[in-house]
């Protein structure tokens, strides 16, 4: 749309000799609007960003040490919560609005593609430490000597709490057991079938489901998988 706006722009300022500086001013000013919103966005994931770094510097100084060193960076469901944040603080302003919805609609595709991966399958397609549940693939079976079931599940899977976006804070710990329960299915050599997708329409409401308890915005369900969350 920028390119678009920048050739039909320069296209009248050569061919219109009534093209002004004014006129000008009024095509680039909606422009203008959309890039200040989103240089503000990209400041503060950056400033989040850097108050993380300078978190882990002083723990490197204490003599604490998280993640191999390796400086915290805003990513996956943090940053998922940052566009929430600013998409409902904004919401009085339709077009920064829907720039935010835009932005979440399109960042939180791989968020949701791993998120549907856990729950259907109990699979973590996770390469960049985005997503809310880890594995950790180092527990074994063999090193538990005592009461191993019930500690090697506790251990095995374990939810990020600082990357659970705001929006699905209420079910992190049934997202977390349905995707436990299906590895535990799976160990008992049950094989995992793919459910039928359902709307959120389709389930909320029945079997004495009260609507109320799933208390999130209209907006972000509809920024979210469209809807289908």
């Amino acid at each position: 749309e920028y390119l678009i706006l920048i050739t039909q722009l320069e296209h009248q300022f050569c061919s219109s000799p009534s093209f002004t500086l004014q006129k000008f001013w009024f095509y680039v000013h909606p422009t203008l609007h959309t890039m200040s919103n989103l240089h503000s966005l990209i400041m503060e994931i950056r400033n989040v960003t850097r108050n993380a770094m300078d978190e882990d510097t002083e723990m490197l100084i204490d003599g604490f040490h998280r993640n191999n060193n390796i400086p915290q960076q805003v990513k996956g469901g943090g940053l998922l919560s940052i566009l929430i944040d600013r998409m409902t603080n904004m919401s009085g302003d339709l077009a920064t609005k829907k720039l935010y919805m835009y932005l979440l609609s399109k960042s939180s595709q791989p968020y949701v593609t791993m998120l549907h991966s856990w729950i259907h399958n109990g699979e973590i397609h996770d390469p960049y430490e985005e997503f809310m549940v880890q594995e950790r693939k180092g527990v074994r079976k063999e090193d538990l000597k005592e009461d191993f079931n019930d500690a090697y599940w506790e251990m095995r899977y374990t939810i990020k709490e600082d990357v659970v976006p705001p929006f699905l804070i209420p079910f992190r710990n049934k997202i977390l057991l349905a995707g436990k329960y299906l590895n535990v299915i799976r160990e008992c050599g049950i094989a995992i079938q793919e459910p039928q997708q359902q709307t959120m329409d389709d389930v909320v409401g029945k079997d004495n489901v009260d609507k109320t308890d799933v208390n999130v915005s209209n907006d972000i369900l509809a920024a979210m998988d469209g809807g289908r969350l």
